[in-house]
């Protein structure tokens, strides 16, 4: 006997159980996996790349529960880190200048 978990994402995305593809999540549809008791590990992935890594624990054989992940919000967090890495690998800062924020190149000053 197994459970089922119902997934709702805001997000197109692949799901991954247990680091296996289990399936294809589409905005505001349940996406459903059936799952023994136990703990698994639940990946959402877009164009390849982790967005949201979870820890998730069944706990009895019948049950049914609902799981909400906000996509939106990891993939901008996720875009903003990796502009942050981008500018790091570039001899480029960040600064605050006249009411907005700029990347400036440390070799030459110029702005962007």
């Amino acid at each position: 006997m197994s459970s089922i978990l119902k997934i709702l994402v805001d997000i197109q995305c692949f799901v991954y159980c247990d680091f296996e593809q289990v399936g294809e999540a589409i905005p505001n549809s349940i996406f459903k996996i059936e799952l023994r008791k136990g703990t698994y590990i639940l990946e959402f992935k877009i164009d390849g790349t982790t967005i949201v890594s979870k820890g998730y624990i069944m706990k009895s054989d019948n049950e049914e529960d609902l799981l909400r992940i906000n996509l939106s919000i990891a993939l901008s967090k996720f875009k903003r880190e990796q502009k942050c890495l981008e500018i790091a690998n570039k001899n480029a800062d960040i600064q605050y200048e006249d009411g907005d924020w700029w990347i400036v190149n440390k070799d030459n000053g110029c702005r962007i």
